[in-house]
């Protein structure tokens, strides 16, 4: 279904075609990574892929290429640069700013200036940092999925970029974190002052499932790339490392008990399964999924004292995927698949009520869905 997926969209030239949506720098983002781990799965498809690979990073570059302005964009922008430094890597794409050839130009002056607008991104008095500077002081879980990875890899390391990661992390833990649910809500208002934040600890008040699941698809990267065969290197990594898999081996079995009964996919409010308004939705599904398959595959979670773990976990993703597959997957014709049930934006810039994440638009063939279900795809073919 990975390749089916992709095709589909390529047919559909999602991704090349310049989106208006506010998660456009995100949908491209995705969407590259999603044909990366393709390439890295199947490189025989690699001269199938990689021009569109290179239409979509061109596309998106066009509007990142200025250190300031990108400052005051979501952190979602980190997934493009991952994205680029990651196909330049592996020699998919031969960057120079002087090139005479406008896509690589573009590419190669947005590599540059997204990196160079991390040490202007806006951060609360605590290093928290913003997810968007439009909101001041919020921050969410969905910019983990892009930041975390960013300062794991070693194409982008800093210094600090380790011990920062564990800031991030235990910021977002420690005021988002539901003891009653083991998940963690949407995000925080450093300054308790927004309509929806918690007057203890700043949270807004639900788990939505499609920015936990952001922030586990962040974990599970970063891990891979930081701490797989290299925990012990040093005290930041150690330190990092041990975080990320505690709170791992904390949200999965939260997880598997708030699946569905029946079906094994998630809610878009997650911890709200059956309740009026309420729905299945396949992206939060598809990035749980993807989390619970690759954490097994890359020793992320530990076995349980109940003898449960591994092979739990691994179990419980492969049912979601089983109902992805026959439920959210859909004939579009012509020999195209598509994916429904995919919710649009939820912003805390909002009431952030029950009735507010419920009655949200539901998009059809929206990449965030389409993407993260190529990458869960990808994990159960490995």
């Amino acid at each position: 279904f990975s390749h089916r997926m992709l095709n589909s969209i390529i047919s559909r030239k999602q991704g090349v075609i310049a989106s208006s949506a506010s998660t456009s720098n995100l949908e491209s983002g995705i969407l590259s990574l999603s044909i990366l781990s393709t390439i890295d799965i199947y490189p025989d498809i690699s001269p199938t892929l990689t021009p569109y690979l290179t239409e979509v990073l061109a596309v998106v570059s066009r509007n990142l290429k200025n250190e300031t302005a990108n400052a005051a964009l979501p952190l979602d922008r980190f997934t493009v640069l991952r994205a680029i430094q990651t196909a330049s890597y592996r020699n998919l794409l031969t960057l120079d700013a002087a090139s005479t050839d406008p896509k690589i130009v573009n590419i190669s002056v947005a590599r540059d200036a997204i990196a160079g607008s991390f040490p202007l991104q806006p951060r609360n008095p605590d290093g928290g940092l913003w997810y968007y500077a439009v909101y001041k002081e919020w921050s969410y879980l969905d910019g983990m999925a892009a930041v975390l990875p960013y300062m794991a890899s070693p194409l982008s390391f800093h210094d600090r970029d380790l011990a920062d990661m564990k800031l991030q992390i235990e910021q977002l833990y420690d005021h988002c974190w539901q003891n009653a649910t083991g998940l963690l809500v949407h995000g925080y208002d450093w300054t308790k002052t927004a309509v929806w934040a918690n007057t203890v600890t700043g949270a807004s008040p639900y788990v939505w499932g499609r920015s936990l699941g952001w922030f586990l698809f962040g974990i599970v990267d970063a891990y891979e790339l930081a701490c797989v065969g290299r925990q012990a290197e040093d005290k930041d990594r150690t330190e990092v490392c041990g975080l990320m898999k505690r709170l791992a081996n904390r949200i999965a079995p939260a997880l598997v008990h708030w699946a569905d009964q029946g079906t094994e996919a998630w809610w878009q409010l997650t911890t709200y399964p059956g309740r009026e308004g309420n729905w299945l939705e396949s992206s939060s599904t598809a990035l749980f999924t993807y989390f619970l398959l690759k954490g097994s595959r890359v020793s992320l979670f530990d076995r349980h004292s109940d003898g449960s773990g591994l092979g739990s976990l691994q179990k419980q993703g492969l049912r979601a995927y089983e109902y992805m597959e026959r439920v959210f997957v859909t004939d579009t014709g012509n020999g195209t698949i598509g994916y429904n049930a995919t919710v649009a934006v939820c912003s805390l810039n909002s009431t952030a009520t029950y009735e507010y994440y419920t009655q949200r638009p539901i998009v059809e063939n929206g990449l965030l869905g389409e993407a993260s279900f190529v990458l869960a795809s990808l994990e159960v073919e490995r």
